[in-house]
């Protein structure tokens, strides 16, 4: 059953909510902490739906560029896989065969992965120490790109400056790695063309152009 004083707590929020449409706009705003969770996703689709009927705006409260573009990501593919949390403590008691790092670091501590690839434009304090490759992605003023915002808006971004040499943009990186593994539909590395994939596949970013 539910929780003593579930049913009282969801009628009162449902009035406030009500009461507060007729006064003027509402915003519903989501937490970092119940976003990062595994049903994430699934947390931002009830509260858009609860937004929806109200004619309110949502706002997750996230705390890294392109946050709300991971979660929209994962909830189109049905991620399920292991939390942040979980993956770390996986590396650490040696569950895990391979560990991918893409622009991430490990907190302080023992891990016992047993092959770490380690993809970044810095060579990170922890997973650095542990890393058996390591791949030089070019900075975030150095890329062509978007960004999707916390209110879901979707913004280009341009390279501002020349890339180090050696160093190759994530989707460079993920392209060419795909090819030496036989993956295919990930030939082009270029930001235009993964952009245009999303759009086409992804009910959220519909009619997004990278133009």
């Amino acid at each position: 059953g539910d929780p003593p004083g579930l049913r009282d707590d969801v009628e009162r929020a449902a009035q406030a909510l009500n009461d507060a449409r007729k006064k003027g706009p509402v915003v519903v705003v989501l937490g970092s902490g119940i976003m990062r969770r595994r049903d994430g996703s699934t947390n931002l689709k009830l509260a858009t739906a609860v937004a929806h009927g109200l004619s309110a705006k949502v706002l997750p409260l996230l705390s890294a560029a392109n946050d709300r573009g991971a979660i929209e990501m994962a909830s189109f593919f049905g991620c399920d896989g292991l939390t942040t949390p979980e993956v770390h403590s996986a590396a650490r008691e040696g569950r895990l065969d391979l560990l991918y790092l893409i622009g991430d670091d490990l907190p302080p501590g023992d891990y016992d992965a047993k092959f770490v690839i380690v993809q970044d434009m810095f060579l990170p304090s922890e997973a650095g120490k542990v890393a058996d490759v390591v791949f030089p992605a070019a900075g975030f003023a150095e890329v062509e790109g978007t960004y999707t915002n916390m209110e879901g808006r979707v913004q280009r971004v341009r390279g501002a400056a020349r890339r180090v040499p050696g160093s190759m943009s994530d989707c460079e990186i993920i392209s060419r790695l795909a090819g030496k593994l036989e993956k295919p539909g990930f030939e082009s590395g270029e930001a235009s063309d993964v952009a245009a994939e999303v759009a086409k596949n992804v009910p959220f970013y519909k009619g997004a152009t990278h133009d």
